[in-house]
């Protein structure tokens, strides 16, 4: 009598969000049916319907999913020993993986305008960013008079960033984020030239030279992966 077949439900509902968000982050919403996903998934639309209601459904679970992983890597950037730049650096779209979220994101927003529920994770999600980087800046940083304001501006830039790079890619590189990054945590409480152990001059350097790639020293890489809320 042959036992039955373990199957890991949540296992297969994020791995067909994945799917979802990768087809939205490299053909746009257009590309998200069930028929597509089903196919890149290497499942069916059968399967698809039994985990997710309908479109909709299926695109908040999958923000949801990107939003965790977002999170994810900002807590593995501060346990690996990063200060708050490596920790924002680790959410901005740095990489092709990174880039492909923050399109999905990009897309959500557009739903979200007039989708309450949807507009209400959104919600949640820069809440959870806020109150990350609110908690780093108060265990590192206690010198900041306002820590809740200095919150609210860095998660308003990296979101700023991140959807500027997913709409004009081109225009606003890997090198290009980490440049503006760096002269806006100058700007609150002097952060871009104390964090870490970097000196002033090498922080100036990075703003001055936008086409350089890695404005990074040698021994402080970025810490660009990792896995799940921001």
């Amino acid at each position: 009598m042959s036992m039955p077949r373990f199957v890991d439900h949540d296992a297969r509902r994020r791995h067909m969000a994945t799917t979802a968000a990768e087809l939205i982050g490299t053909r746009g919403l257009e590309a998200l049916t069930f028929r597509n996903v089903a196919e890149a998934a290497g499942s069916s639309t059968t399967v698809l319907t039994h985990y997710f209601t309908g479109k909709r459904d299926l695109m908040q679970f999958t923000f949801e999913v990107v939003a965790e992983r977002s999170g994810a890597r900002f807590d593995e950037a501060l346990r690996g020993g990063g200060g708050l730049r490596e920790c924002l650096e680790a959410i901005l779209p740095l990489d092709p993986e990174r880039q492909t979220e923050w399109r999905l994101l990009t897309c959500f927003w557009g739903m979200a305008v007039s989708d309450p529920d949807m507009a209400h994770a959104e919600a949640q999600h820069v809440r959870s960013a806020q109150r990350r980087i609110e908690s780093l800046l108060r265990h590192h940083h206690p010198e900041i008079p306002d820590v809740e304001l200095a919150a609210r501006r860095l998660v308003t830039l990296v979101h700023g960033l991140g959807a500027q790079s997913a709409l004009d890619p081109d225009h606003w590189s890997p090198a290009e984020q980490r440049r503006v990054l760096a002269h806006e945590l100058g700007s609150v409480g002097g952060l871009g030239y104390r964090d870490g152990d970097e000196s002033a001059s090498q922080l100036q350097s990075m703003t001055a030279n936008p086409e350089r790639e890695d404005n990074r020293p040698v021994n402080q890489p970025v810490l660009i992966h990792g896995e799940p809320g921001l």
